[in-house]
């Protein structure tokens, strides 16, 4: 039974994560005009379980991070790391419950917050109530965790003033070149017949394919719907290495949850696959409402600005998926975004949403906990 429990509730985990965690790869791809909702979030969720599944190859160390070390017997002075965070199974129940109840109700309210919060605070939370206060390593979790999320959030910001300034020079030079599918109009004066058969004619028997070429050249094609700019699909390729990013740092912990008593008996691959999917299903079915939000209610932008947010969010989030730094995409992504809304001045700003944000981002940690706790206090009775 708590087997069963447990597979539910880190699936359902994986769910909100992607539902509210997409949206920072994708944002600025709504936000500045580039993509529908609809498209972007289809690209979005192709990236995540991208990520995700290679997270089962590159991001390893982060499964360890999450599951090794955090808890202990205080009385025993027996370390938990055996046992990673299982208690009986209550602990990892408690704190997927605690985590997930969080970030699935910030997705509702459209509230961009942190997966990697939620967990650590419902792992805290757990922790003191079960073990109390010496049951949880404090050096550990400030060290493994807290550092890297107290610091990242300033990278973001700190990149945002120093990538763009250069990154908008070299894209307004790009701007002029585009990728198109070349079949040039006069191809079709070939054929004086001027129906439809005949232009169907003239068409399967023209040459054509993708090419690198001016805007100019570009207009004077047959297609010219098929034209993409060359930022815009380093942007198109941005969001994605962002989502992808992101799946590399988010899978490994939801993993962690999973693999201490349920799931110990499957393969490793096969828990990252299953946890993927379901992540892409949340990113598709549910990230629409907090993607809205950090496209529309933060600041505007272009391509060039929503472009260096996506670029700052994947470097630095990728990085810290490699090394098993537990960062959050949430506060990296945000900064970011606010970053380049600051370059206009503070009214380029939406003070209020971004408010209503951090407050959020300090409310996870304790809510989860408490949240993890009662769960903890009440599946002990029930289980």
């Amino acid at each position: 039974m708590p087997e069963i429990i447990l597979i539910l509730l880190v699936l359902a985990l994986s769910f909100a994560n992607g539902s509210n965690d997409v949206s920072k790869g994708i944002a600025t791809l709504t936000g500045c005009g580039l993509a529908t909702y609809r498209k972007a979030l289809v690209w979005g969720t192709l990236w995540t379980i991208g990520g995700s599944l290679a997270a089962g190859v590159f991001s390893v160390e982060m499964v360890n991070t999450f599951a090794v070390g955090l808890l202990r017997n205080p009385v025993e002075t027996q370390n938990f790391a055996s046992l990673h965070l299982g208690f009986n199974g209550l602990l990892p129940i408690s704190v997927a419950f605690g985590a997930l109840v969080w970030v699935l109700f910030a997705s509702l309210t459209g509230l961009p917050v942190s997966t990697t919060h939620a967990i650590i605070g419902a792992i805290c939370g757990v922790g003191v109530f079960s073990l109390g206060y010496k049951g949880v390593s404090w050096d550990a979790v400030i060290s493994k965790m807290f550092i890297p999320l107290f610091v990242s959030p300033f990278c973001g910001l700190f990149l945002a003033f120093l990538i763009y300034p250069p990154l908008r020079l070299s894209m307004e030079k790009l701007y002029n070149w585009c990728v198109c599918f070349e079949l040039k109009k006069e191809a079709c004066s070939c054929n004086p017949a001027g129906t439809e058969v005949a232009l169907l004619n003239t068409m399967e028997s023209a040459s054509g394919g993708l090419v690198l070429s001016t805007n100019e050249v570009c207009e004077d094609t047959l297609f010219a719907p098929l034209k993409l700019n060359i930022p815009d699909i380093i942007h198109w390729l941005s969001s994605g290495l962002v989502c992808f990013a992101r799946g590399l740092n988010d899978a490994p912990k939801i993993v962690a949850i999973g693999l201490t008593i349920s799931l110990s008996s499957y393969n490793q691959v096969f828990t990252f696959a299953m946890i993927a999917v379901t992540m892409g299903l949340g990113s598709y079915l549910g990230g629409l409402r907090v993607t809205q939000t950090l496209a529309e209610k933060v600041t505007k932008m272009n391509h060039i600005e929503g472009l260096s947010a996506n670029l700052i969010t994947s470097l630095l989030v990728g990085a810290a998926a490699r090394f098993g730094l537990p960062v959050s995409t949430t506060h990296i992504s945000s900064s970011a975004i606010i970053g380049i809304g600051l370059k206009h001045g503070r009214r380029g700003i939406c003070w209020n949403t971004v408010f209503s944000m951090v407050l959020a981002w300090f409310v996870t940690l304790p809510v989860s906990g408490i949240l993890s706790a009662i769960a903890y206090y009440a599946f002990l009775r029930i289980l």
